[in-house]
């Protein structure tokens, strides 16, 4: 996977077809446990079309799960 830092993402039109590849390819193995990542000290942004609580408060959580912070 090409190096995505400095870059802004804030559609998928600002990927290659095998960057997103690789991104969803990277979440599973994450999900799965086959990869690890150290979320400390990162900042996680998520955007939502429509606010909703449950989204929220998912978000809180996964952040406070990964010693992460939100914006």
């Amino acid at each position: 996977m090409g190096n995505l830092k400095g870059r802004d993402l804030l559609s998928l039109a600002d990927l290659q077809p095998q960057e997103i590849q690789d991104l969803l390819t990277l979440a599973q193995q994450l999900k799965s446990g086959a990869v690890q990542f150290d979320f400390q000290r990162k900042t996680l942004g998520l955007l939502f079309r429509k606010a909703s609580y449950r989204d929220w408060e998912t978000d809180r959580k996964s952040t406070r799960l990964n010693s992460s912070h939100r914006l």
